[in-house]
């Protein structure tokens, strides 16, 4: 993107209010004669990003003003924005181009190899996204920023938290876990700890003493067995983290055992059965005997 310093109108989502020339010139008329402090210096990046995430403007302003990064480094928020920026204008858009082209030619993208390179590429992307996108209330210093962003999280992801007509506790995630090293699961602990206080939250606390944590993963149908990961590859300890707190003394191997397995299902999700060690084999005999009859 060329960098224009006369270019202050950027295509705006409803979000943010318009910028128009007189609110240029009011920020300028408010600020020049601020002191040039790290504090003052968020104040103004945090009122221009009520109207733009366009980081080459709000650095303009911040040049122009001639107020300093704190630190002598760019703001937090800045940093974030830069560089959710590089990897939506670099990386994502050029994946995302590439398989609408190539629908557009051949009318088809299945079964080609660099297609579905492009695809896990998008995923990638996405995800790197979300995550700096979580840093953001932070940065900007919204009040309880860690509990709203777990609430905005939790309800985008419809996390399901039940009781099984045996009893068991049941926790539905409609998605496949994520792999170990690819990324932080630390926000999945935290949806999920909010999903389960918000399910006891009306009920009596319980605690599964010598429990078996079962952990489900269902692929669609078209996702190929290559693209199926090991079960000892997944990330899983933020499930037993967030279970622990609310239905198990720990989750040390004295009260509990951990069991995984796979299944075809028409949608890709996750279910998590916590089941007491005695009607462990109920549920081998009830959900995974049946695959192989």
């Amino acid at each position: 993107m060329k960098k224009n310093k006369n270019n202050f109108k950027k295509k705006e989502t409803e979000e943010f209010k318009p910028f128009t020339p007189e609110v240029k010139e009011r920020i300028i008329e408010k600020y020049k004669n601020r002191p040039r402090t790290p504090r003052e210096s968020n104040n103004l990046l945090n009122e221009l990003m009520q109207y733009t995430r366009d980081y080459q403007i709000i650095g303009w302003f911040i040049e122009e003003l001639d107020f300093p990064f704190p630190d002598d480094e760019e703001p937090a928020t800045l940093n974030i924005v830069k560089k959710i920026d590089k990897i939506f204008e670099q990386e994502l858009q050029k994946y995302l181009r590439k398989i609408s082209d190539r629908a557009c030619k051949s009318g088809s993208v299945f079964a080609e190899t660099d297609m579905g390179n492009a695809c896990l590429e998008i995923i990638a992307c996405t995800e790197r996204i979300a995550r700096l996108a979580r840093e953001l209330p932070v940065s900007v210093g919204i009040q309880n920023a860690k509990e709203e962003v777990n609430e905005v999280v939790g309800r985008e992801l419809k996390i399901i938290v039940e009781q099984t007509r045996e009893g068991w506790l049941k926790v539905k995630l409609p998605f496949i876990l994520p792999k170990k090293e690819k990324g932080s699961s630390a926000y999945l602990r935290d949806v999920l700890y909010c999903a389960l206080q918000d399910y006891f939250s009306d009920r009596e606390p319980v605690k599964f003493d010598h429990s078996v944590i079962v952990v489900k993963h269902v692929y669609g149908k078209g996702r190929k067995d290559k693209m199926r990961c090991d079960h000892d590859n997944f990330e899983i300890n933020f499930i037993t983290d967030a279970i622990a707190l609310f239905a198990l003394p720990d989750d040390s191997p004295e009260h509990c055992q951990m069991f995984s397995y796979s299944e075809r299902g028409e949608k890709e999700h996750s279910c998590i059965y916590l089941v007491p060690e005695q009607d462990f084999m109920k549920y081998y005999s009830h959900h995974i005997m049946r695959n192989f009859s």
